[in-house]
């Protein structure tokens, strides 16, 4: 990637991945993250997105400080079956 934005999608390191449709990535570290996606499994059943730049004020908030707020975790979340189908 000489010079150019780094792109996922150009990255042989990432594996491929059904990009069309919303996609949220998370780490199962920090304990905000993960509840935040459970919570968003729970209530968003149709997959919808909230508005790009708030999402991503908020996002540069909390990353600066997720672990101090919320903690983290060395165990993963036990996911249902539907769940685990809606991951990669």
């Amino acid at each position: 990637m000489m010079g150019g934005a780094y792109s996922y999608r150009d990255d042989p390191a990432v594996p491929g991945v059904d990009d069309t449709r919303p996609l949220i990535v998370f780490d199962n570290v920090c304990v905000l993250c993960s509840g935040g996606a459970g919570w968003l499994m729970r209530h968003d059943r149709r997959g919808r997105i909230v508005p790009r730049a708030l999402r991503d004020a908020a996002y540069r908030l909390i990353a600066r400080n997720r672990y101090k707020w919320f903690g983290n975790t060395q165990a993963c979340a036990l996911l249902t079956e539907e769940q685990r189908s809606r991951l990669i």
